[in-house]
């Protein structure tokens, strides 16, 4: 990452968001959609702390 550049992670609900218009958009692979979805979702997870604080469901986005 290049000095003095920040990266920010979405919140959960704006995560949710963000996937739903991915899918409107038909911003995801057909027949892949859910696996990419998750795949977002986990990479969040993985990279932003706070998501990692306040996850309920390890791997998914909550119910």
């Amino acid at each position: 990452m290049a000095a003095g550049l920040t990266v920010s992670y979405p919140d959960a609900h704006h995560l949710q968001a963000l996937i739903v218009a991915f899918l409107g958009a038909d911003g995801l692979m057909s027949g892949y959609e859910s696996a990419e979805g998750e795949a977002m979702w986990a990479a969040v997870l993985r990279e932003a702390p706070r998501m990692r604080r306040h996850s309920t469901r390890r791997g998914g986005p909550p119910c």
